[in-house]
């Protein structure tokens, strides 16, 4: 027979264990991914000269500013705008940056990552480029230039992601760190609907400790 005094100590024990569980998921796990975004979400290479630039549409003008910035400085010399409804104000953002008008083609048909490449790519091969440098978030880098690879044949694109981040400012804004951890979640769902993993070429001995600071820009 179970004495009162041991199904209340069992009681404890399981509702302690609920609780461990909880604060790992909730609190422990997310602080983690947070912390380790940078290592885990971001992929960038140095630029250099290239066929073409794309950038992905999206509400971050700042990749408008990265890909003006690409352009003048001579790393290549057409931008391919992709992103329904977004293609308007990145186009608009790049005029206004300096890049002629006549510099600039768009792609405004793509709702998706996915359909971001899946478009984009037929257009590149057109202009029988070979390689390109992709422009989009930081968070949203490694995502974008896996789905790209997975589409491209013989393009070679290289991630030249935009923003600078600090870690702090990301763990105190509630949106930044919404969307941080939303890809995480966008990452497993690609992976199980597009079999396309971003860490197929990521080495485990490329992980290093966070530092101050997320940087992302030229």
């Amino acid at each position: 027979m179970v004495s009162s005094g041991n199904f209340c100590r069992s009681g404890w024990v399981v509702a302690s264990r609920l609780v461990s569980v909880v604060l790992f998921l909730f609190v422990v796990l997310p602080l983690m991914g947070l912390s380790l975004a940078n290592t885990l979400l971001v992929t960038r290479q140095k630029p250099h000269k290239a066929d073409a630039i794309v950038v992905l549409g999206g509400e971050n003008t700042s990749r408008a500013e990265q890909s003006a910035a690409l352009y003048k400085r001579g790393y290549a010399t057409r931008i391919l705008v992709t992103g329904k409804n977004e293609d308007k104000l990145i186009v608009k953002s790049l005029v206004a940056a300096g890049v002629p008008k006549e510099a600039v083609w768009v792609e405004p048909a793509a709702t998706s990552t996915f359909e971001n490449a899946l478009f984009s790519v037929p257009i590149l091969k057109q202009w029988k480029v070979k390689t390109v440098l992709l422009v989009t978030s930081c968070f949203h880098s490694r995502r974008a230039t896996a789905v790209f690879r997975s589409n491209t044949g013989t393009i070679e694109f290289f991630s030249v992601p935009a923003d600078n981040v600090p870690v702090a400012e990301v763990i105190k804004n509630r949106w930044l760190r919404e969307r941080v951890l939303m890809e995480y979640v966008k990452i497993i769902g690609y992976w199980f609907k597009y079999g396309i993993s971003p860490f197929n070429d990521f080495a485990v001995t490329s992980l290093r400790l966070p530092g101050n600071e997320i940087k992302c820009s030229l």
